[in-house]
């Protein structure tokens, strides 16, 4: 019986990969499939159940999630590395942090607890810097954490006021990303 339940996962698994590769037509594409695992939850939440919410005495480690996900998971790192010129420990980092909120995220979809529009799921999507300060991460993965988010606004704005304790921590790639005076909201 156990096998024909992984014969099954891994079909679904499969279905998955054909909306991760609709991802390769976007940019940046990291963010792509992202979406496409979320739109994924929401299209086919008895798949995505099966595929990322089942009981699994195996899945002990981030590796063993690595193994779980498949290709998808190293071609997601490969992408970063590319198009940030991370390393794969700084691209892995990224990935780990983004990929636990993109799952949170399909989960909720795929439960049915929430039905969030595209636009809804983008303006949630930033929370994720915090726990990227909070790690110690390295200014290179926080850029390319928030290079997709904040490039759209570069030398468009006037100033940014940083609204979080934890900002001022990213003072320096925010304003570079963005080409623009940083205040820091806290001082006053």
């Amino acid at each position: 019986m156990e096998e024909v339940q992984e014969a099954v996962r891994d079909a679904a698994l499969k279905r998955f990969e054909s909306y991760a590769e609709k991802a390769v037509h976007y940019t940046p594409v990291f963010k792509q499939v992202g979406m496409q695992m979320i739109l994924f939850a929401k299209e086919e939440p008895m798949l995505f159940q099966l595929c990322y919410m089942t009981d699994s005495h195996n899945v002990q480690t981030i590796e063993d999630i690595y193994q779980r996900l498949g290709d998808v998971a190293y071609t997601c790192v490969e992408v970063i590395q590319r198009d940030y010129g991370l390393s794969e420990k700084e691209a892995r980092a990224l990935f780990e942090h983004v990929w636990i909120h993109t799952f949170g995220i399909g989960a909720l979809c795929a439960t049915g607890m929430c039905d969030f529009s595209e636009e809804q799921i983008i303006s949630i999507s930033a929370p994720e810097l915090v726990s990227l300060i909070e790690s110690g991460a390295e200014d290179a993965v926080i850029e390319a954490y928030l290079a997709p988010i904040l490039t759209p606004y570069k030398d468009k704005l006037d100033a940014v006021v940083l609204g979080c304790t934890h900002y001022p921590f990213a003072a320096g790639v925010i304003g570079k990303l963005l080409n623009t005076q940083i205040l820091d909201g806290g001082a006053g």
